[in-house]
């Protein structure tokens, strides 16, 4: 969570303009939002309409907003051109440890493919964060223990057979989060 006072300077910020540009960023980071002094004087709340969807903000009080996402997955059919290929290589930062059981797997599935997917998360969106995310936790879940997962993230560590995390202090993204997976193709059709 970041702390960010709702009447706090920041670039870019019209002179006088309210607290409503400062809750959408947070709607897309995690942060805390504290409205003090002026921000909204002449209102005793503040309401934003995304979309539909009206959100109403007291004044002059602490409120927390939390940014949920559940990224849409991209799958695709994953093979040894697809691992070969320089770019899938850097955008995943695939190392030798993936690439070798990647390789395993391609030569035990009885039609040379993987099943891919990839997700990706958007955190680097025109540098609006105002600053580093002040605790950022990611927790990555594979769909199963047979699937193999890449990511570029430093300091992420293996929880569980299935789980990876990482956590961070005043993190400043570089990059946009790439994910893949690969596992087994799934049996569609048995033979009697």
């Amino acid at each position: 969570m970041r702390e960010i006072a709702g009447n706090q300077e920041w670039p870019g910020r019209p002179s006088g303009q309210s607290g409503y540009a400062l809750v959408l960023a947070c709607l897309i980071a995690s942060c805390l939002v504290s409205y003090q002094g002026s921000a909204f004087a002449n209102d005793s709340t503040a309401s934003l309409d995304a979309g539909g969807l009206t959100l109403t903000f007291p004044a002059v009080r602490t409120i927390e907003v939390t940014h949920h996402y559940k990224p849409v997955p991209r799958h695709f059919f994953f093979s040894k051109e697809e691992l070969a290929n320089p770019e899938t290589r850097k955008l995943y930062c695939i190392d030798q440890s993936f690439a070798s059981a990647a390789q395993a797997a391609l030569k035990q599935s009885s039609t040379a493919i993987l099943a891919g997917t990839e997700l990706k998360y958007v955190l680097v969106t025109g540098g609006n964060w105002l600053g580093p995310i002040k605790k950022f936790n990611l927790t990555v879940e594979k769909p199963s223990e047979k699937a193999l997962v890449s990511l570029c993230a430093d300091g992420i560590k293996r929880a569980s057979p299935t789980t990876f995390t990482m956590s961070a202090d005043n993190y400043a993204p570089d990059s946009d989060l790439n994910v893949l997976f690969v596992e087994p193709m799934p049996v569609l059709i048995r033979s009697r």
